[in-house]
């Protein structure tokens, strides 16, 4: 797995859900491949592709790659934020 800070990218032979279970506290799953840190989490976005479909991307905290939001949990992200 890849771990991406501001600085640089660290590769980790670790599970995600391993991870997920022990840090579960400061991240939050929102792909099935990818954890984010809570704190970063700068807001959630509706993108309408050309397609017409709508998709859903996580803002993060200094960093302007969007991150995509899996349908099975964009809940959880949305919780997220009324807290």
């Amino acid at each position: 797995m890849t771990i991406r800070t501001h600085e640089k990218e660290h590769l980790l032979e670790e599970s995600l859900t391993r991870l997920e279970e022990e840090f579960g506290e400061r991240f939050i799953r929102i792909h099935r491949s990818c954890l984010v840190a809570k704190d970063c989490i700068a807001g959630l976005e509706k993108i309408l592709e050309e397609n017409g479909k709508a998709r859903w991307v996580v803002l993060l905290r200094g960093v302007e790659e969007k991150l995509p939001v899996s349908r099975r949990q964009l809940h959880i992200v949305r919780e997220l934020g009324r807290r």
